[in-house]
This record gives structure tokens, C-alpha cells and sequence, in this order.
């Protein structure tokens, strides 16, 4: 802890020792313009580059003011600048609205449902559907627990696991022997040297042993880092396997199904299974809107990852359709969105 504390304070000393430097030389005008510049090509870098680790960082601090809690501290901050009395509490008053109703669990829910809206697992066993190759975005399935030691886990997300096993088990039930893709590249913050540092290899692993599918129908694929980069991988294994034509069925979030299933059909994978999984997180709580209880008017910190995550998801659709990422999504799956 004390490294870390003096490595912060050196840098703090450094930086206000350059800021005098600076405000002494310069002019507040050329400051700002140089402070100008220097953001846009912040922007330009997190904009082109979100999965390097210094455009990453930008980029959630620029979009921090636009959630929900950033939102809420940012009101809270002018409102305590101006003082109270100087804009009359509105902005407190609209932080504490952002913050009570992004927190509501009904809200959330019904925010999420939103999101996830007619979203259809067509894919049943009564129905005798084309052969299709499992594909499943498995990044954050998975994590290293430190006791006991590096020993892999399931996370939250880890039901896309069980969803890929059922969508295996669907397969065979027809006689068929499917591939199965394993999208998911580097975990953050684990040194290449480390065992365990590419998720996909050890998903492979779990869904071998402990959902029995065969090893020889498991595909790794270890460089995708989001949606985009998983998707160009995986139709470039697709294509050195001659299933680029045939459908596909698709593992992912329920909230990102539709970039998903956006960002394949613009790869022109045109034919799609949607299996969505894990649509909320933590503890929150499913919320029946046609029977509102007490408990759904009740904020909790739960609530607000939720709606943080949805109004981020939105945000990363705004991204993907600036960039030309994302297809028709009407025409490539199998009864519709």
C-alpha cells in the first residue's frame, strides 16, 4: 500500500510542478487550445483503438458523465461549484433522481427488458432445423480465483456454458456432431508468461469435462477481445472450414444478442441461431411488471449496475453503427427480431 500511495503522490507532485511551469510560460488561451487538441486526439485514440489499454481507459473515463452514477457526480459537482443557492438545488435535485431511479429495480428491469426485447430462441427439439456450428462469445465466463490457487471459475456469465452444452445436446439429439467455437481471447491483467491467460483454452477444458463434449468438436478461438474482434475470427475459422454458408448458432448476452447478431450479419454470416443468455447481473432481483410489488420500488446498488450496463450497451451500439459494424439483423435470423 505504501508504494502505491508515494507513486501517487510523485506523480500529483509532478504534474502540479508542470502545471506552474506551464501557466507561468503560457498564456490561459494557448492553454486552452493545447488542452483542446490534446482531448480530441484522446477521443480519435479511444475511438479507433477502445481495446488498447490507454484508449480503453479514455474511453470510460469520457463516457463516465453519461451513466448513470457519472451523471449523478457530475451534477453533484456543479451544483457544489455554483453553490446552493445560485441554481436553486435543481442540480441537485436532477443528480438525486438520476441516481434514485437508475437504482429502482423496476426501472431496471423494465429498462432491460427493453433492451432485450423480441429476442427469439427459435432453435427447439421439436423442430428439425438445418445443422448449424455452435458459436459462443464466451469472454468473462470464467475468472481465476486466488484461493484456492488459480484454480478457474464460473462467473455470472457462466451460463452461456450450460446454453452452449444444450445447444450441443440439440445437435446430437438430430444425429449430428456439430463444431463448437470458443470465442475469447486474453483475460485483462494476467502477463502473457501466466498459465490461464487465454480464457477460450480454458473453456474448452470445462466443456469437455464437465458437459462432455467431445475435445475434436471444441474450437479455441484466442483473439477476440468484444463482439467485433470475435466475430471476424470466428468467420475466418468458419471460411477455413467451409461453413461460412451454413447457420450458425449464436451464445451470447442477451443484452449485446443484437450487436451480435448485427456485427455476423455484416460479416455475411447470414444465417443465425440466437441463444441469449445471462439478460440481468448480480442479485437483481426479476421483476414481474404486470405484478409490481414494494421490493421493486426499492433501490439497490444491483439495480444501478443493471441500468448502467444497458445505457453502456447502448452507448457500444452507437459505436458499432459509427464504425459500420453492424448488418441488417431482420433477414439473417431464424424467425426474426
Amino acid at each position: 500500500m505504501f508504494p502505491i500511495i508515494t507513486t501517487i503522490l510523485l506523480w500529483v507532485l509532478i504534474v502540479g510542478v508542470l502545471w506552474y511551469v506551464l501557466t507561468q510560460l503560457v498564456s490561459k488561451k494557448a492553454l486552452a487550445r493545447i488542452g483542446i487538441i490534446i482531448l480530441l486526439l484522446i477521443i480519435i485514440l479511444a475511438f479507433f483503438n477502445p481495446n488498447d489499454t490507454f484508449g480503453g481507459t479514455w474511453w470510460n473515463l469520457l463516457s463516465l458523465p453519461l451513466k448513470p452514477l457519472g451523471l449523478g457526480i457530475v451534477l453533484l459537482g456543479f451544483s457544489l461549484r455554483e453553490g446552493m443557492k445560485k441554481v436553486k438545488g435543481n442540480l441537485v435535485m436532477i443528480a438525486f433522481l438520476v441516481l434514485l431511479i437508475g437504482s429502482t429495480p423496476l426501472f431496471a428491469a423494465a429498462l432491460g427488458q427493453w433492451a432485450a426485447a423480441n429476442i427469439n430462441q427459435n432453435a427447439t427439439t421439436e423442430e428439425r432445423l438445418p445443422p448449424s456450428t455452435i458459436v459462443v462469445l464466451a469472454r468473462g465466463t470464467t475468472k481465476i480465483s486466488l484461493v484456492p490457487s488459480r484454480e478457474v471459475q464460473l462467473t455470472e456469465k457462466g451460463d452461456r456454458l450450460l446454453a452452449t452444452s444444450q445447444a450441443y445436446a440439440q445437435e446430437t439429439f438430430f444425429g449430428r456432431q456439430p463444431l463448437v467455437i470458443i470465442s475469447s481471447g486474453r483475460r485483462p491483467g494476467i502477463p502473457l508468461e501466466q498459465p490461464n491467460v487465454i480464457e477460450a483454452n480454458d473453456v474448452r477444458v470445462i466443456l469437455n469435462r464437465s458437459f462432455n463434449i467431445p475435445l475434436p468438436q471444441l474450437i479455441a478461438e484466442t483473439s477476440g477481445v468484444d463482439v467485433r474482434t470475435s466475430a471476424e475470427a470466428v468467420v475466418k475459422i468458419l471460411q477455413e472450414k467451409n461453413l461460412q454458408n451454413q447457420p450458425i448458432t449464436l451464445i451470447a448476452s442477451g443484452l449485446e444478442m443484437r450487436r451480435a447478431i448485427g456485427t455476423f450479419s455484416q460479416l455475411n454470416i447470414k444465417s443465425i441461431f440466437p441463444r441469449p443468455t445471462d439478460f440481468t447481473s448480480g442479485n437483481v432481483k426479476p421483476v414481474n411488471l404486470k405484478n409490481i410489488v414494494v421490493e421493486d420500488l426499492v433501490p439497490n446498488v444491483d439495480s444501478l449496475v443493471l441500468t448502467s450496463r444497458i445505457v453502456d450497451e447502448y452507448f457500444v451500439r452507437v459505436y458499432y453503427f459509427l464504425r459500420g459494424w453492424q448488418g441488417s439483423i431482420n433477414d439473417c435470423c431464424y424467425g426474426g427480431l
